[in-house]
């Protein structure tokens, strides 16, 4: 019974629409307002949430207008509104899919005299309205951005085969897309279910069919083109597949871009298979070498003293001049046993 409720706040949600007129009352959140002079208007409403296209510091009030050219569709929006110029958006993604400078082949995102309809993969309409974005297999890492979705005129997405990361975002709900292509990236979670339920994107609701395939096959399943294109290219069930959406075939060893461990291998026993293996051959070859030494010394034998006597012993005299600086010294005899 929502007449009970005493304290509620919805700020720092993606809620739309408006807050019921039936919450907005002195009795929620009463001391909401307590430092809140009498002759000062109280919106109640306000402190349960800041409606649309304004925003506030905690999302409550006081809450401030959106300002021209920044627009924010949710209610109780943190901190400032959303920036909708093109060039800005545009120079956030490069940052945010760019931060190793990975992106492939030619990139002049970071030219700032040029304009961004110039901009390498960007389509324009005649206003230099951007309508499409088309960097397939171009490097891109790090994740997609909420603000993408606030392009307005932006038809075509298609970031395909790179390896960004993270989530789908919902805010791609925003933008009026034709096409949209994701497949192929290291993106986990699910399709946002309001995202599923745009019309016209990959042919989405054909027929009343509204269908989150036609974004990206779900985790644990794949298809020839990563989403379900209403042909043949159904997303099929994958044992082997790896934990992100949009994924191309079942096998991950034949994705380049993927490490050891997320195709399944952990190098850990590996390595150690590898040490065990240096250290267990270091061990036979010192055996080896200790062994042999064993056996040269009980094959050397002294000679028996008979044998020693039965060789002659000849005298070799050395004369002192014979010696180089030993004129003073006295006459030294070597011995050697004869043959």
């Amino acid at each position: 019974d929502a007449s009970k409720l005493k304290d509620l706040y919805l700020d720092g949600n993606k809620l739309t629409g408006k807050v019921p007129a039936d919450l907005c009352r002195p009795e929620i959140n009463e001391d909401f307002f307590a430092s809140v002079s009498d002759d000062e208007d109280r919106n109640y409403c306000d402190s349960i949430a800041c409606p649309v296209n304004t925003a506030a510091f905690e999302g409550v009030f006081p809450c401030s207008p959106c300002e021209s050219d920044f627009y924010n569709p949710y209610l109780g929006r943190y901190g400032e509104c959303i920036d909708l110029n093109e060039r800005d958006i545009l120079k956030k993604f490069y940052e945010i899919t760019s931060m190793s400078n990975s992106w492939k082949g030619e990139v002049n995102w970071d030219d700032d005299t040029l304009s961004t309809c110039d901009y390498t993969g960007i389509t324009c309409d005649s206003n230099d309205h951007v309508i499409g974005i088309e960097l397939s297999d171009r490097g891109l890492t790090g994740t997609l951005i909420d603000e993408i979705g606030f392009l307005e005129y932006l038809q075509v997405l298609d970031l395909s085969d790179n390896e960004l990361q993270g989530f789908v975002p919902s805010d791609l709900r925003w933008a009026p897309l034709k096409k949209l292509d994701i497949s192929g990236n290291k993106l986990k979670g699910i399709v946002p279910p309001a995202l599923c339920l745009k019309q016209d994107v990959n042919g989405n609701g054909e027929g009343g069919d509204y269908n989150c395939e036609r974004f990206a096959c779900p985790v644990g399943t794949y298809s020839t083109t990563g989403w379900y294109n209403g042909g043949s290219s159904k997303c099929k069930p994958c044992d082997g597949a790896l934990p992100y959406l949009g994924q191309k075939t079942c096998s991950p060893y034949s994705m380049p871009h993927v490490t050891n461990r997320e195709k399944g291998q952990d190098l850990g026993p590996i390595f150690v298979g590898i040490t065990a293996f240096v250290v267990a051959s270091l061990s036979i070859l010192l055996f080896s070498l200790v062994s042999s030494m064993r056996k040269r010394r009980e094959g050397s034998k002294l000679l028996p003293q008979s044998e020693i006597e039965s060789h002659e012993f000849q005298p070799n005299t050395i004369g002192v001049s014979d010696l180089p600086g030993s004129e003073n010294q006295a006459l030294t005899r070597h011995w050697e046993i004869g043959d």
